[in-house]
């Protein structure tokens, strides 16, 4: 995720990284949002040859892939 101020990659969470990835499912659960924790879990990719933590879609299981969620005050302000 990242916030609006956030010019550069650099300043971004990527989920390629499946511990801050599974952190993430953690403070969603713990914040009461298991609808938005469910979508991130094990799938498999053709791609990738087997099965990872992934961010996926919620109404069709697609792997969002190892890039980052998108800007936070949009994601907040279409809940």
């Amino acid at each position: 995720m990242h916030d609006a101020g956030a010019e550069r990659s650099d300043d971004w969470v990527w989920f390629e990284n499946k511990h801050a990835l599974a952190f993430a499912r953690k403070l969603l659960l713990r914040a009461g949002q298991a609808r938005f924790a469910g979508t991130i879990k094990p799938r498999f990719s053709r791609t990738a040859g087997g099965a990872y933590l992934s961010n996926g879609c919620e109404h069709c299981d697609a792997i969002q892939g190892d890039w980052p969620i998108g800007r936070v005050d949009l994601f907040l302000s279409s809940r």
